[in-house]
């Protein structure tokens, strides 16, 4: 009872049924589609790209790192 109080007492409104043409949503749909398609392909290349050049920078610091212990062992092998 309280809800009730503030509201208008009104008939019952009924809604209009809009229709689309089904040829204009497979149309849409399909667009869609290949849009969101190329957009995947485009981010799969992307990534591929940039895991490619990490792959790339951590083997440049890998060689360094090994290249940095081979002077160190040899610079303390001369010493002794």
């Amino acid at each position: 009872m309280r809800g009730e109080l503030g509201r208008t007492k009104r008939p019952p409104v009924s809604f209009e049924r809009v229709r689309r043409t089904t040829r204009c949503l497979r149309v849409s749909t399909r667009s869609r589609l290949a849009q969101r398609s190329e957009l995947n392909r485009r981010v799969h290349e992307q990534l591929v790209d940039q895991l490619r050049d990490e792959r790339l920078v951590a083997s440049d610091a890998l060689t360094q790192i090994v290249e940095h212990a081979l002077v160190e062992h040899v610079g303390h092998g001369s010493r002794a």
